[in-house]
Protein backbone atom coordinates (compact mmCIF):
# COMPACT_ATOMS: atom_id res chain seq x y z
CA UNK A 1 0.00 0.00 0.00
CA UNK A 2 1.64 3.83 -0.98
CA UNK A 3 1.35 6.52 1.25
CA UNK A 4 2.76 9.87 0.66
CA UNK A 5 5.60 9.29 3.73
CA UNK A 6 8.73 9.41 2.49
CA UNK A 7 11.75 7.80 3.92
CA UNK A 8 14.88 9.60 3.75
CA UNK A 9 16.14 7.87 0.45
CA UNK A 10 13.18 8.60 -0.84
CA UNK A 11 12.97 11.96 -0.11
CA UNK A 12 16.71 12.30 -1.67
CA UNK A 13 15.41 10.70 -4.70
CA UNK A 14 12.44 12.74 -5.30
CA UNK A 15 14.90 15.81 -4.83
CA UNK A 16 17.16 14.40 -7.33
CA UNK A 17 14.01 14.03 -10.07
CA UNK A 18 12.93 17.73 -9.14
CA UNK A 19 16.36 18.98 -9.30
CA UNK A 20 16.68 17.63 -12.87
CA UNK A 21 13.44 18.89 -14.07
CA UNK A 22 14.21 22.36 -13.14
CA UNK A 23 17.61 22.05 -14.37
CA UNK A 24 17.16 24.25 -17.82
CA UNK A 25 14.51 26.31 -16.36
CA UNK A 26 14.36 29.34 -15.11
CA UNK A 27 13.18 28.56 -11.56
CA UNK A 28 16.35 26.24 -11.22
CA UNK A 29 17.14 24.84 -7.62
CA UNK A 30 20.49 23.59 -6.32
CA UNK A 31 21.11 20.44 -4.42
CA UNK A 32 23.41 20.14 -2.08
CA UNK A 33 24.80 18.39 0.89
CA UNK A 34 25.61 18.70 4.36
CA UNK A 35 28.80 16.79 4.58
CA UNK A 36 29.06 15.84 8.60
CA UNK A 37 25.15 14.10 8.04
CA UNK A 38 25.85 13.23 4.58
CA UNK A 39 22.15 14.40 3.98
CA UNK A 40 20.56 16.49 1.18
CA UNK A 41 18.37 19.19 0.66
CA UNK A 42 17.64 21.52 -2.23
CA UNK A 43 18.07 25.71 -2.35
CA UNK A 44 17.00 28.04 -4.49
CA UNK A 45 17.95 32.21 -4.01
CA UNK A 46 15.27 34.00 -5.38
CA UNK A 47 15.29 38.64 -5.84
CA UNK A 48 12.06 40.61 -6.22
CA UNK A 49 10.45 43.77 -5.36
CA UNK A 50 7.82 43.88 -3.06
CA UNK A 51 4.35 45.47 -4.04
CA UNK A 52 4.17 47.12 -0.42
CA UNK A 53 6.45 50.15 1.00
CA UNK A 54 8.78 49.41 3.44
CA UNK A 55 7.71 51.43 6.77
CA UNK A 56 9.59 54.73 7.36
CA UNK A 57 11.11 53.67 10.27
CA UNK A 58 12.86 50.55 8.95
CA UNK A 59 14.55 52.69 6.16
CA UNK A 60 17.64 54.95 6.31
CA UNK A 61 16.54 58.61 6.81
CA UNK A 62 19.61 59.86 6.26
CA UNK A 63 19.48 60.41 2.85
CA UNK A 64 16.62 63.25 3.70
CA UNK A 65 17.57 66.98 4.17
CA UNK A 66 16.86 68.52 7.04
CA UNK A 67 13.80 70.27 4.98
CA UNK A 68 12.62 66.90 4.09
CA UNK A 69 12.78 65.61 7.95
CA UNK A 70 10.43 68.31 8.91
CA UNK A 71 7.90 68.06 5.75
CA UNK A 72 4.89 65.30 6.60
CA UNK A 73 4.08 65.77 2.99
CA UNK A 74 7.81 64.76 1.71
CA UNK A 75 7.94 61.81 4.67
CA UNK A 76 4.50 60.07 3.10
CA UNK A 77 6.28 60.22 -0.63
CA UNK A 78 9.41 59.17 0.37
CA UNK A 79 7.40 56.21 2.10
CA UNK A 80 4.83 55.43 -1.02
CA UNK A 81 7.63 55.61 -3.00
CA UNK A 82 10.05 52.84 -1.39
CA UNK A 83 9.37 49.69 -2.52
CA UNK A 84 11.97 47.38 -1.16
CA UNK A 85 14.10 44.70 -2.99
CA UNK A 86 13.94 41.61 -1.08
CA UNK A 87 16.00 38.47 -1.29
CA UNK A 88 14.75 35.07 -0.36
CA UNK A 89 16.59 31.60 0.13
CA UNK A 90 13.94 28.73 -0.42
CA UNK A 91 15.41 25.33 0.98
CA UNK A 92 13.51 21.90 0.44
CA UNK A 93 14.76 19.67 3.55
CA UNK A 94 13.40 16.45 4.83
CA UNK A 95 11.72 16.17 8.38
CA UNK A 96 12.00 12.73 9.58
CA UNK A 97 9.34 13.34 12.09
CA UNK A 98 6.56 14.20 9.47
CA UNK A 99 8.52 11.59 6.88
CA UNK A 100 7.83 14.61 3.93
CA UNK A 101 9.44 17.30 2.46
CA UNK A 102 9.15 20.57 4.81
CA UNK A 103 9.71 24.49 3.01
CA UNK A 104 12.26 26.30 4.92
CA UNK A 105 12.99 30.10 4.02
CA UNK A 106 14.85 33.18 4.94
CA UNK A 107 14.27 36.82 3.21
CA UNK A 108 16.48 39.68 3.22
CA UNK A 109 16.29 43.25 2.48
CA UNK A 110 18.68 44.86 0.32
CA UNK A 111 20.77 45.77 3.51
CA UNK A 112 21.08 42.80 5.18
CA UNK A 113 17.99 43.37 7.68
CA UNK A 114 16.15 39.65 8.43
CA UNK A 115 12.32 40.53 7.40
CA UNK A 116 10.31 39.34 10.87
CA UNK A 117 6.84 37.62 10.63
CA UNK A 118 4.90 40.51 10.72
CA UNK A 119 7.31 41.83 7.41
CA UNK A 120 6.72 38.67 5.72
CA UNK A 121 3.31 38.74 5.85
CA UNK A 122 3.65 41.65 4.47
CA UNK A 123 6.37 41.46 1.56
CA UNK A 124 5.97 37.93 1.36
CA UNK A 125 2.72 36.34 1.82
CA UNK A 126 -0.13 37.09 -1.08
CA UNK A 127 -3.24 38.62 0.73
CA UNK A 128 -5.32 35.76 -0.49
CA UNK A 129 -3.37 33.62 2.21
CA UNK A 130 -3.36 36.19 4.89
CA UNK A 131 -6.04 35.66 6.77
CA UNK A 132 -5.41 31.90 7.35
CA UNK A 133 -2.35 32.29 8.11
CA UNK A 134 -2.67 34.80 10.72
CA UNK A 135 -5.65 33.60 12.48
CA UNK A 136 -3.95 29.84 12.41
CA UNK A 137 -2.36 28.42 15.34
CA UNK A 138 1.36 28.16 15.45
CA UNK A 139 1.55 24.01 14.50
CA UNK A 140 -1.40 24.50 12.36
CA UNK A 141 -0.66 23.11 8.46
CA UNK A 142 0.90 25.68 6.62
CA UNK A 143 1.62 28.17 9.11
CA UNK A 144 4.78 29.85 9.55
CA UNK A 145 7.32 29.76 12.21
CA UNK A 146 10.68 29.99 13.12
CA UNK A 147 13.11 27.08 13.93
CA UNK A 148 16.82 25.92 13.58
CA UNK A 149 17.62 24.97 10.04
CA UNK A 150 18.13 20.66 10.62
CA UNK A 151 21.59 20.89 8.63
CA UNK A 152 22.47 24.29 8.79
CA UNK A 153 22.00 24.86 12.72
CA UNK A 154 20.56 28.52 12.52
CA UNK A 155 17.38 29.95 12.66
CA UNK A 156 15.00 29.79 9.27
CA UNK A 157 11.14 30.40 8.76
CA UNK A 158 9.52 27.22 7.79
CA UNK A 159 5.84 26.74 6.47
CA UNK A 160 4.77 24.00 9.28
CA UNK A 161 4.25 19.95 7.98
CA UNK A 162 1.47 18.27 10.17
CA UNK A 163 -1.10 17.30 7.09
CA UNK A 164 1.05 17.66 4.67
CA UNK A 165 0.44 13.42 4.17
CA UNK A 166 -3.23 13.88 4.45
CA UNK A 167 -3.12 16.86 2.27
CA UNK A 168 -0.98 15.29 -0.71
CA UNK A 169 -2.68 11.77 -0.32
CA UNK A 170 -5.95 13.32 -1.38
CA UNK A 171 -4.66 15.18 -4.33
CA UNK A 172 -2.50 12.42 -5.80
CA UNK A 173 -4.51 9.25 -4.39
CA UNK A 174 -8.02 10.64 -3.49
CA UNK A 175 -9.77 8.13 -1.32
CA UNK A 176 -8.30 5.28 -2.85
CA UNK A 177 -5.09 3.42 -1.64
CA UNK A 178 -2.92 2.14 -3.99
CA UNK A 179 -0.44 -0.92 -4.25
CA UNK A 180 2.65 0.44 -6.30
CA UNK A 181 4.92 -1.79 -8.23
CA UNK A 182 8.65 -0.42 -8.78
CA UNK A 183 7.56 1.66 -12.45
CA UNK A 184 4.78 3.18 -10.69
CA UNK A 185 7.34 4.28 -7.71
CA UNK A 186 9.40 5.88 -9.61
CA UNK A 187 6.93 7.53 -11.20
CA UNK A 188 5.43 8.83 -7.71
CA UNK A 189 8.95 10.11 -6.43
CA UNK A 190 9.21 11.65 -10.09
CA UNK A 191 5.99 13.74 -9.61
CA UNK A 192 6.23 14.21 -5.76
CA UNK A 193 8.08 17.28 -5.39
CA UNK A 194 6.41 19.26 -7.51
CA UNK A 195 2.60 18.43 -6.74
CA UNK A 196 3.89 19.29 -3.34
CA UNK A 197 5.61 22.90 -3.95
CA UNK A 198 2.60 23.37 -6.51
CA UNK A 199 0.28 23.31 -2.83
CA UNK A 200 2.93 24.80 -0.29
CA UNK A 201 5.42 26.99 -2.34
CA UNK A 202 3.10 30.06 -3.45
CA UNK A 203 2.55 30.82 0.44
CA UNK A 204 5.88 32.27 0.53
CA UNK A 205 6.56 33.41 -2.97
CA UNK A 206 7.95 29.86 -4.45
CA UNK A 207 5.76 28.98 -7.01
CA UNK A 208 6.48 25.69 -9.43
CA UNK A 209 6.52 26.45 -13.10
CA UNK A 210 3.08 25.07 -14.56
CA UNK A 211 5.55 23.62 -17.74
CA UNK A 212 6.38 21.45 -15.14
CA UNK A 213 3.03 19.45 -14.94
CA UNK A 214 3.62 18.74 -18.97
CA UNK A 215 4.27 14.80 -17.78
CA UNK A 216 2.91 14.14 -14.61
CA UNK A 217 1.14 11.72 -14.40
CA UNK A 218 -1.15 12.52 -11.79
CA UNK A 219 -3.35 15.83 -12.02
CA UNK A 220 -3.38 18.22 -9.31
CA UNK A 221 -5.52 20.95 -11.22
CA UNK A 222 -6.41 22.58 -7.92
CA UNK A 223 -2.96 23.25 -7.46
CA UNK A 224 -2.15 25.65 -10.87
CA UNK A 225 -5.57 27.95 -10.47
Amino acid sequence: MRTTALNRSEFEHAIRYFNQQTMDSDESWMMTTNSMLNHSYLERTIRYVSSQPRPLNSLDLGDLTEEEHDDPATLIQYDQSTLPSITVNHHIVYSPSYQVPVLYFDAFFTDGTRLGLDEIYTHLVPPIYLQDLKHSPVQAQGSITQADHPLLGRPFWYIHPCDTQTLLQTILFGAQTTSFGQQHQDTFLHDYIKVWLAILGPIVHCPVSPALFSSIHYTPSTCLE
